[in-house]
């Protein structure tokens, strides 16, 4: 399963199912039934990158049932993570945004998962700065940095400056904008390549 979602991270959605629906072969057990559902995440997630967005909904909405039903919070909270880029990707804000901050409340409430919240504070900066609104998306990718920086993320430290860096253009910070390009290069020399999942655009 590790391989399968390292391989959904490098962008790699044709792998990506190959590998998860191998650590899916066989009945899972009862006690592994919750990995079996993370793993439905991750199949939904790559479908989603793959562009089949119908085939991602379906399959994100039976993880997240499936998560509810076994009460499994963790697993609810990524399946909400997944569905609110499904919904980002098929431009309904209204549900991204309403999914993301039930992930992140959920997560928060459960404690020890800095980079879960982390991320999705990132995804709703890049929806603030995608929809016109470069102010709120500094606070929410300011926030994403500070736990990435807390937890030692330097591909999630790379995320929230490309972040930043977007929501300085349109508000004619060029010089802020470059100089944050400048410590994501640098960032990416030291980390490796990373798939920034959305243009600046």
């Amino acid at each position: 399963m590790t391989a399968g979602f390292l391989a959904f991270w490098r962008g790699d959605f044709t792998a990506a199912p190959r590998l998860l629906q191998a650590s899916l072969s066989g009945s899972p057990a009862p006690s592994g039934f919750g990995l079996a559902v993370f793993a439905q995440c991750g199949l939904g997630a790559a479908a989603s990158g793959r562009g089949e967005h119908s085939l991602a909904r379906s399959g994100l909405g039976t993880a997240l049932a499936d998560a509810r039903d076994i009460d499994d919070r963790w697993v609810t909270a990524f399946a909400r993570h997944f569905l609110a880029h499904n919904a980002t990707n098929t431009n309904d804000v209204v549900l991204a945004i309403s999914l993301l901050d039930e992930c992140i409340d959920l997560l928060e409430r459960l404690g020890g998962n800095e980079g879960g919240v982390a991320y999705s504070l990132s995804h709703l900066g890049r929806l603030s700065r995608r929809y016109g609104e470069p102010p709120i998306a500094r606070r929410w990718f300011l926030d994403a940095l500070r736990f990435f920086t807390d937890i030692g993320d330097m591909r999630g430290i790379a995320y929230a400056l490309v972040g930043l860096a977007g929501a300085a253009v349109p508000a004619g910070e060029v010089r802020e904008a470059a100089q944050l390009f400048g410590a994501t290069d640098t960032l990416r020399s030291v980390g490796g390549p990373f798939r920034e999942v959305e243009t600046l655009a």
